[in-house]
């Protein structure tokens, strides 16, 4: 099966995708703030997100700020490839968790 190189959203899809994320903002703060999740495991959900979404964009982003926060580029790499052998057993969950929902 080929893959497409790039998924194009609408713009009532990214309108949603920008409300759910401003909404949730909140939260993830609150998180980080009491250490419940650091930032690279923030970074291992968006990139599994990102690989089930294939925006192109949000993958350069999300790379960017995954190196930032100390990810390897292979595990980087895996991730937006769909694979999920470097993830941290105790994140694997959540990280499954959000390609499903995704």
């Amino acid at each position: 099966m080929k893959k497409n190189s790039t998924r194009r959203f609408s713009i009532k899809e990214i309108y949603w995708i920008t409300v759910k994320a401003f909404c949730s903002t909140k939260y993830l703060v609150m998180n980080r703030k009491n250490n419940y999740i650091n930032h690279q495991f923030v970074e291992r959900i968006m990139l599994a997100v990102t690989q089930v979404n294939e925006c192109e964009a949000c993958s350069f982003a999300h790379a960017k700020m995954a190196i930032d926060a100390g990810l390897s580029k292979s595990e980087i790499n895996n991730l937006l490839s769909g694979m999920n052998d470097d993830v941290p057993q105790e994140q694997l969950k959540a990280v499954l968790f959000a390609q499903h929902y995704a």
